[in-house]
């Protein structure tokens, strides 16, 4: 269901045109490596490396709350 984040986000972006979302002005590769962010932690469970990241570095220190 990795693609089920990614699809959300595109509806949202682009067809619901939700306003908090647009309000962030993304381009058109901002909104890609945001995507392949989210693929790659889905699809390997861990963060892409920092060296290729440009747009989305500020997501790497994002982990999963504790649920205790």
């Amino acid at each position: 269901m990795v693609w089920a984040a990614g699809e959300l986000l595109l509806r949202h972006y682009y067809i619901d045109q939700d306003k908090d979302l647009r309000a962030r002005k993304m381009t058109a590769d901002q909104l890609a490596e945001l995507l392949a962010f989210l693929f790659y932690r889905g699809l390997f469970l861990e963060n892409p490396p920092a060296e290729r990241l440009v747009y989305t570095r500020n997501l790497l220190g994002m982990v999963r709350g504790d649920k205790t």
